[in-house]
């Protein structure tokens, strides 16, 4: 008998379950999500000031434009007119990304799917209604500067998910 109680206390029903530990690519993972989130969301609201202030000019752009016939000037125009969708997205879309990144610093896999669909939106709705930018003239620069951040949201992407096995 006092065998059959030593085996049942060897067994791991009474003691209690040890915290999974995070990993050190995680962490820095999430870390660098956390100061990207801080600058994303100061430049959202720069993006949204930018796109109310554009609107505002609208009438003497569209003056402007029926002597100006260039693709630069047309992507200009969709940015004139879908701006302010497209900053109000991205602002919601980076609260998503911060959520994101919380959940799995917390190791719960729901904050996968949460960041991936929150950097993936923006992304995908830019060129939908933009259409991307060019790579030379005006909006050389710019556009460079775009399918960088999304090149390196989907190197973030690929790199949360190979930290996915962690998350339960």
């Amino acid at each position: 008998m006092a065998t059959d109680l030593d085996s049942l206390l060897d067994e791991d029903i009474f003691k209690e379950e040890q915290p999974q530990k995070r990993p050190a690519f995680l962490i820095t993972l999430c870390v660098l999500s956390f100061v990207g989130v801080g600058l994303w969301f100061i430049f959202g609201i720069y993006q949204l000031w930018a796109a109310r202030m554009s609107a505002s000019l609208a009438g003497i752009m569209t003056e402007v434009n029926t002597a100006i016939n260039t693709p630069e000037w047309d992507a200009a125009m969709r940015w004139v007119r879908y701006g302010e969708t497209l900053a109000i997205v991205k602002l919601v879309c980076t609260a998503l990304v911060l959520l994101g990144a919380i959940l799995m610093w917390n190791l719960r896999k729901a904050g996968f799917f949460i960041y991936v669909a929150a950097q993936l939106t923006p992304i995908v709705l830019y060129f939908v209604l933009i259409g991307g930018l060019g790579l030379d003239g005006f909006w050389g620069f710019w556009g460079w500067m775009s399918y960088l951040s999304d090149f390196i949201s989907i190197a973030f992407i690929i790199m949360y998910g190979m930290n996915y096995r962690y998350m339960k």
